[in-house]
């Protein structure tokens, strides 16, 4: 079985799901057992891929569902900082004009909290005659 580490770090305002180590075949499972605790908890997603270091078809397809599902629910999910060979797969695979990747996690967030519904405000009431 080869070294994966979760960490799931929930926000004010969304969820970070750091990834370190490989996502095969042997432990994809508990890839997709975070985004699906993640998407639960009805918060943007940012993935800090920074330290996954491989990524196979079964990775790449818990990735695909993951996004999708998220999709559907209304939640944005952003794939961030990514290592040199899952970006190669996901370049290879023609995928990466349909995801929203980003440089960093810092930009991520930035780009969540841009798109997230601000609040309603109720008008002044007008001062007295």
């Amino acid at each position: 079985m080869t070294s994966l580490t979760l960490t799931i770090d929930e926000r004010a305002d969304s969820t970070v799901i750091r990834v370190c180590g490989e996502v095969d075949a042997t432990n994809h499972a508990r890839l997709a057992a975070a985004l699906n605790e993640a998407r639960r908890l009805g918060a943007p997603i940012v993935m800090d891929l920074s330290a996954m270091t491989f990524l196979d078809s079964s990775g790449l397809n818990v990735l695909l569902r993951a996004y999708n599902q998220s999709a559907h629910d209304g939640l944005h999910l952003r794939l961030a900082a990514l290592h040199p060979r899952p970006h190669r797969l996901l370049e290879i695979a023609g995928l990466l004009p349909h995801l929203r990747t980003c440089t960093t996690v810092g930009q991520a967030l930035a780009e969540i909290s841009a798109h997230r519904p601000k609040p309603l405000t109720t008008p002044s009431p007008a001062p007295p005659r």
